[in-house]
């Protein structure tokens, strides 16, 4: 998580971890008349001993990169809020949707829960992403009511070795290998009868049998769910439009480190990929076969 103390008179120590950078931990310093933003909590931890020297830096570069630091994981969906913001999402999104509406037919469907790992879901783990509890329960209702109309359910576990790792390894700094605990999908996801498909890029489709399997079975309707919304989740979404899947991505069973991340994919994709929708139309669909 962001670390951050005061260390003075507009001195500040920000920790960029989280993000497997490899770097000291920032140093900024700003004018003494120059106040932190209000967002911006009480001094905590205590000041390390050692630290490198400060980077030359104006104020204005300080201000936008404290903020970007800051906001870069927030928790926009809760269990008590996520109705409410899915649906914000929902209304911000259908100006730049084309006219399109998709034929939703429960025999045609698949279910593909993405990277539902306790890397991403565990509050201590490293690359926790803090809205994913809030999307956990509605994946679990989306995944028990596939299950019980025969609609194939897939849960990819995302897991690197050095030498498949690509850009990955390049971009992140670390890789989630398989000996790892937190590589393992969350147990409340792991029902019989669901398949376990490992891969090792964003696109769930890139070196694995996923298109293959979806084909055997004659599923062409796609629902993707799962973390990252702008990440994993988008690459596979682009992915299997261009491979002839209909991509169905329901705004409330995705997550992001923040909104700005979650609301810029979806804006992006229904221009040209999918059309709005939440999980209780999908259920709609499986249930009663209308949309």
């Amino acid at each position: 998580m962001l670390s951050y103390w005061g260390l003075g008179a507009g001195d500040w120590i920000l920790g960029t971890g989280d993000w497997g950078l490899d770097c000291w931990d920032l140093v900024i310093r700003l004018p003494s008349n120059h106040s932190p933003s209000s967002q911006f909590p009480s001094p905590q931890p205590p000041v390390p001993s050692l630290q490198p020297p400060a980077p030359s830096i104006s104020p204005v570069q300080a201000y936008y990169l404290i903020l970007y630091l800051c906001v870069m994981k927030t928790a926009y969906f809760q269990k008590e809020n996520i109705k409410e913001v899915s649906g914000e999402i929902l209304e911000r999104i259908r100006p730049f949707c084309k006219s399109y509406r998709p034929v939703l037919d429960k025999d045609r469907m698949a279910l593909l829960v993405v990277d539902m790992q306790h890397f991403f879901c565990d509050p201590h783990a490293h690359g926790f992403i803090p809205s994913a509890p809030a999307i956990i329960p509605g994946i679990m209702k989306l995944q028990k009511q596939c299950m019980e109309s025969g609609i194939p359910v897939i849960l990819t576990r995302h897991v690197n070795t050095e030498a498949d790792a690509g850009m990955m390894g390049i971009r992140w700094k670390e890789v989630v290998t398989r000996e790892n605990p937190q590589s393992a999908v969350i147990p409340e996801l792991l029902l019989p009868g669901t398949t376990i498909l490992e891969k090792s890029q964003f696109d769930a489709f890139f070196g694995t049998i996923l298109e293959e399997k979806l084909k055997k079975e004659g599923r062409d309707q796609l629902i993707v769910c799962g973390v990252m919304t702008n990440l994993c989740c988008e690459t596979t979404v682009r992915s299997a439009f261009v491979r002839g899947f209909e991509p169905l991505f329901p705004v409330d069973t995705t997550a992001a480190y923040n909104f700005e991340f979650h609301l810029s994919t979806f804006i992006n994709l229904v221009y040209g990929f999918i059309s709005p929708l939440n999980a209780d139309e999908v259920i709609q669909v499986i249930i009663n076969e209308t949309y």
